[in-house]
């Protein structure tokens, strides 16, 4: 018997030719990343994909990017609150989501991945922004403007909800940070 999870890994598009994407949003993509290789510096680091939920954006992501030659470094919200082990104290502590995603956002962007050896063949791509951020879209803003002073690390939001996009990614937030957006539609 094959779980949804089972349908989903045998019915994924291995391919950008596969895609059941408009071929407009795929060409919007592809040119996203194609400047990202070509170093241009008036290129937007950050890109908002937007879209319902089902119309193929982080797949399309995934693939175009990999076609372009970028290796995809994926955010996933834990789960789970285990407490992390600190060799100093030799005691255990607890970590907050918005803290774990920011050493993520940090850690990524500053230090080289060990699957990558060029730094610049790789992308940030957060599809579940931390629930914490709902609340307090302030930090989140605080996080970004950070990460994107010093950054040439390039991040992919994949967004469906409408209230985030406008309270994470105002049109203020949004000219500050010089986020590129995307809009996918269902075919």
């Amino acid at each position: 018997e094959n779980t949804n999870s089972d349908w989903c890994n045998i019915y994924t598009p291995k391919s950008v030719s596969k895609l059941a994407v408009h071929n407009g949003k795929i060409k919007e993509v592809k040119h996203w990343f194609e400047c990202l290789n070509n170093n241009l510096s008036t290129q937007s680091k950050i890109l908002l994909v937007t879209g319902p939920t089902g119309c193929a954006k982080a797949t399309a992501v995934k693939l175009i990017a990999k076609e372009c030659g970028f290796i995809c470094l994926e955010w996933v919200t834990p789960m789970t609150t285990d407490p992390i082990y600190d060799q100093c104290t030799d005691d255990y502590c607890y970590q907050n989501v918005q803290d774990k995603f920011q050493d993520f956002i940090w850690g990524a962007t500053r230090y080289r991945s060990l699957k990558c050896g060029d730094y610049s063949g790789q992308f940030l791509l957060i599809k579940d922004i931390p629930n914490i951020f709902l609340d307090k879209p302030d930090e989140f803003h605080d996080i970004m403007m950070r990460f994107n002073t010093p950054s040439l690390f390039p991040i992919v939001f994949i967004i469906n909800n409408e209230k985030i996009i406008r309270d994470l990614f105002s049109v203020d937030i949004s000219d500050r940070l010089k986020v590129q957006q995307i809009k996918f539609n269902r075919l």
